[in-house]
């Protein structure tokens, strides 16, 4: 039997999410704020102005993470851009994005880094800073494939950074041509990268997470989203979804829309 749930849409209408934690909050209140409000209300506030899938991993903790690399990262996909552009005219998304400020950066007076979420652009075989890109002209259901992650720092030096810069782009250009790989999305910031791709078999070796594992040398995170369900009520006693240190979920919801 088919999955009503089930539905592929454009590789386009995701956004990007880089997100950094509020320098004054303690790592123990990001993951307990994540947990208890954060992720859930994504789902909850957004469920009836088309959110589609949700894809939230956790940094903030790991051993010897650099202050650069985000403290949380995400892809957030939206039925289509336009509903995304529309659902601003409900009262519960403007809630939901009115929470970001009470758990991440955004005040260049009080963070050095910033938080930042884009949609992508076709990968046409460049990468520009904080340029968000997707691989693959096909449309698809994250939710119910088998999405990886992966997030790396890049070389501070400037020719090494360069060099791994082109190396990327080339990696990029030969997943392109990976017929196995159903989606992937990546994005280079001023001191790091990120990448998350949807395979149509569980991440290996010959994928781009693992060419990419094998390019890296210096602080690098695998990521295999955990199938987590979100069945909130907004009206009912909810616990949350617990979140520490490399926490990374597949949120599974019904969708209404």
């Amino acid at each position: 039997m088919s999955n009503p749930n089930y539905r592929k849409i454009s590789p386009n209408s995701v956004r990007v999410w880089r997100g950094y934690k509020i320098p004054k909050e303690s790592i123990d209140k990001f993951h307990k704020d994540l947990g208890e409000v954060f992720i859930p209300s994504c789902i909850e506030l957004q469920i009836n102005a088309g959110i589609h899938s949700y894809f939230p991993a956790v940094t903030a903790g790991l051993s010897d993470k650099p202050d650069f690399i985000p403290d949380e990262t995400a892809v957030v996909f939206y039925n289509s851009k336009e509903e995304y552009g529309n659902c601003f005219s409900k009262l519960p998304v403007r809630s939901y994005m009115l929470n970001h400020h009470a758990v991440f950066a955004f005040d260049p007076k009080e963070s050095k880094y910033l938080s930042t979420s884009d949609f992508p652009v076709l990968f046409k075989g460049e990468l520009k800073n904080d340029v968000p890109v997707y691989l693959f002209e096909k449309d698809a259901d994250w939710m119910y494939g088998n999405p990886g992650h992966f997030i790396a720092e890049l070389p501070s030096e400037k020719e090494s950074r360069k060099s791994t810069v082109e190396d990327i782009s080339k990696i990029l250009t030969q997943i392109q041509s990976n017929s196995e790989i159903n989606g992937a999305i990546a994005c280079i910031g001023e001191n790091y990268f990120v990448y998350w791709e949807l395979l149509s078999s569980q991440p290996n070796q010959s994928s781009g997470i693992g060419l990419f594992d094998e390019l890296f040398t210096g602080w690098k995170k695998i990521f295999i989203p955990k199938n987590t369900p979100i069945d909130a009520n907004l009206w009912d006693a909810y616990p949350g979804i617990k979140v520490e240190a490399g926490s990374s979920f597949n949120l599974q919801f019904e969708r209404t829309k």
